[in-house]
């Protein structure tokens, strides 16, 4: 009997190429979004981002004449020293030119792998290794407390990059040696590439997406892996049923239906349905067929990986476009409806067991690697109170830097933290659930979390004191798309303390601060005693600034000679933009504004006395 293997080695170099793809993804996009052309229009942006895939495009557009060729393996080399030299680097210019590199060459290197695949006859290897590669990214983010490996830098993350790239390198080495001699006629029939840009982008900001899994399901970091590992498996268990027409027929409109409805109502239940739905009907588009000319297959598949492009601008530039949800499942299925050779079920047990493997890995050291909670207290007389806009954890440089924010807001060893623009998820941004990494990093405290800008984008309270009631509200969309709002908190002290922790619209739109500002004194509703803080993206001396303090409110930091001190650009501070702002019957004991540069702003701290 021929050994197959060679398959599994086949099947691990999709799930790496896979794996490192959406840390490639994710790194370069977030390098054009916070570093390259951050400030710049949108369009400005998008353009610059197409630019950036159109290159890597180009080797779609060279792969029919290299089909059985092996220029491969000189490409996944290039990557993966691409690869690991972004992680080993922190530099406001090599770390984006390093990200946008392993962007160019991961889309050079999925063509050169189909070829791959074609030459040892093991295109069936496709849809389990892509599955696995999810899998393995959700259980190394939940080993990693909610980061993602875009996010890290410096010696420890490139080396494990380094790793992961030489994994990459040997597993494609080995399909290559050990694959018997074969005609690499099989391959992926007409249209059915076209689906791999459109799942990709549907896993990346709904199926295997942790924050927005939390925020479906209300379960922790390690619940939602589990449950995003296990739906992955059992997508895996189905692949085999895809070579049935009727099971494609019937499971493409369901997902359709399914992902709309989730539109509705939230369901854990309904996601991991639409995940195993999915998964059948990629499957099906991505099945081997007997192919000669595989000119067409490669011009669909460069329409699906522009598709997908397009989809991810689309589904950010309204800040979550969930409706494209339903439509990125259509076009999944619609190109599964085509003629399949069948599958062999003894193919896929593998893949389900490496899925439930690798998933229960991270996750166990996940669970195991929490530090225990420390217990809660009623709030003292005297608190320390700490704003902070962390720029998505991206330092003044626009490079990813949690480590540094986690060491000012340690540093300033403050009792309520509020902080503003924190993300849960967005490809965009990294991919980061920062809400939960905080909650990992900072056991100490409690955190509430309030989505603003869609369901990933927030607002943060951390409290070491216990909460009796907490909740979010959101601005009304009045002259910007970007949504704000406030995330609340009451505190147990003498009085109970109410937390209100604002941030407002950026940019010449002070008509729409000042809405905000009446927005925040109508939730406040003269409460006392309250703290409201946060990022108002407005001067001392602004309407909305002046219609806070015209309401009885006090700006902390004033009676500490601070009034008008800056907190914004952090390299290189001008403007004033954040404030704590207290009741009359609360005292001001002091207040700084520290000397940081893990931010674009600057921390503010106050100590009050609750009288």
């Amino acid at each position: 009997m021929e050994s197959t293997g060679y398959r599994s080695l086949a099947a691990a170099t999709v799930a790496l190429v896979m794996l490192t793809g959406i840390h490639a993804v994710r790194s370069a996009l977030a390098m054009v979004v916070w570093n390259i052309a951050e400030g710049q229009p949108e369009t400005v942006i998008a353009l610059i981002a197409f630019g950036i895939w159109a290159a890597g495009l180009l080797g779609w557009a060279m792969a029919p004449r290299l089909h059985l060729r092996r220029p491969g393996m000189g490409v996944a080399i290039g990557f993966a020293v691409a690869y690991a030299a972004g992680h080993f680097l922190r530099h406001p210019v090599l770390t984006p030119a390093f990200a946008v590199m392993t962007l160019v060459l991961w889309l050079w290197m999925i063509p050169a792998l189909l070829g791959l695949l074609a030459r040892v006859e093991a295109i069936e290897v496709l849809a389990p290794g892509i599955l696995i590669g999810f899998a393995v990214q959700v259980a190394l983010q939940a080993a990693l407390h909610g980061l993602d490996m875009p996010m890290l830098h410096g010696f420890l993350s490139g080396a494990g990059a380094a790793l992961l790239g030489l994994a990459l390198i040997a597993a494609w080495r080995s399909t290559e040696l050990t694959a018997p001699a074969a005609t690499g006629v099989l391959f992926l029939k007409g249209w059915g590439l076209f689906a791999l840009g459109p799942y990709i982008v549907l896993q990346l900001t709904l199926l295997s997406n942790l924050g927005r899994v939390q925020m479906i399901t209300g379960w922790d970091l390690e619940g939602a892996a589990t449950f995003v590992v296990l739906g992955l498996a059992a997508g895996a268990a189905a692949v085999p049923q895809a070579s049935s027409p009727l099971v494609r027929a019937a499971a493409g409109p369901a997902a359709v239906l399914l992902a709309g409805a989730n539109l509705i109502v939230n369901l854990a239940a309904w996601l991991a349905a639409l995940q195993v739905l999915t998964a059948a009907v990629m499957a099906g588009a991505l099945a081997p067929a007997p192919v000669r000319r595989p000119f067409r297959t490669y011009v669909w598949g460069t329409i699906g990986m522009l598709l997908g492009f397009a989809l991810l601008g689309l589904f950010y530039s309204r800040n979550e476009w969930r409706e494209l949800w339903p439509l990125m499942v259509a076009l999944v299925a619609l190109a599964s409806l085509s003629r399949v050779t069948p599958v062999p079920a003894a193919r896929t047990l593998r893949a389900v067991l490496a899925i439930v493997v690798f998933g229960a890995l991270g996750i166990v050291y996940s669970r195991t690697s929490h530090p225990p909670p420390v217990p809660t207290a009623k709030a003292p007389a005297q608190i320390r109170i700490l704003t902070y806009n962390i720029h998505m954890a991206f330092n003044a440089h626009g490079i990813p830097d949690p480590a540094a924010m986690a060491t000012v807001i340690a540093t300033v060893d403050a009792d309520l933290v509020a902080l503003q623009e924190v993300g849960r998820g967005w490809t965009v941004n990294g991919g980061a659930d920062l809400a939960a990494w905080l909650r990992w990093r900072f056991p100490e405290y409690r955190l509430v979390y309030g989505a603003m800008n869609g369901d990933l984008w927030g607002n943060v309270i951390l409290s070491r004191f216990d909460l009796r009631g907490t909740g979010a509200v959101r601005f009304p969309i009045r002259l910007r798309r970007i949504q704000r709002g406030l995330t609340w908190a009451t505190v147990p002290a003498e009085e109970d303390l109410l937390i209100i922790n604002a941030h407002f619209a950026h940019g010449g739109l002070e008509d729409e601060r000042l809405a905000q500002a009446g927005d925040v004194l109508a939730f406040w509703n003269g409460r006392r005693p309250a703290v409201i803080l946060g990022d108002f993206n407005a001067g001392p001396d602004s309407p909305s600034i002046a219609l806070l303090r015209a309401a009885g409110l006090r700006d902390a930091l004033a009676a500490h000679g601070l009034a008008a001190a800056f907190t914004y650009p952090s390299l290189h501070p001008s403007e004033r933009r954040d404030y704590i702002f207290i009741t009359d019957n609360l005292g001001s004991l002091g207040g700084a504004i520290p000397r940081a540069t893990a931010s674009d702003h600057l921390p503010v701290v106050a100590t009050i006395q609750v009288r």
